[in-house]
């Protein structure tokens, strides 16, 4: 057996007329092993809300693999599982990638545009890695949690608040049973 590694490999036939053809050296790549991957995010609550105060998600990336990476790829999925961004390369990954917080572009049937949509505010997303090496081996991290800290607006008549999670009674100021906890 072979260890990982680059070879090179010749094909020489000899004749009984003394002639001694030869290949080119070709290429030979086994490698076995599946790149090592890491991944964390910064800062630990996300408020991509124009406040200049945690407005962007740096997603940090680390990938040993020796022989070479054919592509990459961080998918940034909402608490129910649906991916809203998709970030994809070719060759070795960058150490960070920022992100604004918006998704992918969207169909709007009212509209008959595209559009993206941004992150909802107190609420959870979930980023992960994966690399495949150029000899087809492929390596996932786990799920990071990607906190999203309530998101405020200011507009002409004040703030915007924007919470999913929380529910008000009827023309009250106490907070409904169906609510859920904020981050």
């Amino acid at each position: 057996k072979l260890d990982d590694g680059i070879y090179y490999v010749k094909f020489e036939a000899t004749f009984d007329s003394g002639n001694v053809p030869q290949s080119f050296a070709k290429r030979l790549l086994i490698d076995n092993g599946r790149p090592k991957l890491g991944l964390s995010v910064s800062p630990g609550l996300f408020s991509p809300d124009g406040d200049n105060k945690n407005d962007v998600l740096t997603i940090k990336t680390v990938c040993n693999e020796p022989y070479g990476v054919k592509d990459w790829k961080i998918i940034i999925y909402t608490e129910s599982g649906t991916v809203f961004k998709r970030i994809i390369g070719k060759g070795q990954p960058p150490a960070a990638i920022q992100w604004d917080g918006y998704g992918d572009s969207v169909a709007d049937d009212k509209v008959k545009d595209r559009k993206k949509e941004k992150v909802m505010s107190a609420s959870l997303y979930y980023v992960d890695f994966e690399v495949t090496d150029i000899a087809g081996n492929r390596s996932k991290t786990r799920k990071e949690k990607i906190k999203i800290d309530i998101l405020i607006h200011v507009v002409e008549e004040g703030f915007r608040v924007r919470a999913n999670s929380v529910a008000f009674v009827e023309q009250g100021t106490k907070v409904h049973k169906k609510s859920e906890d904020i981050l």
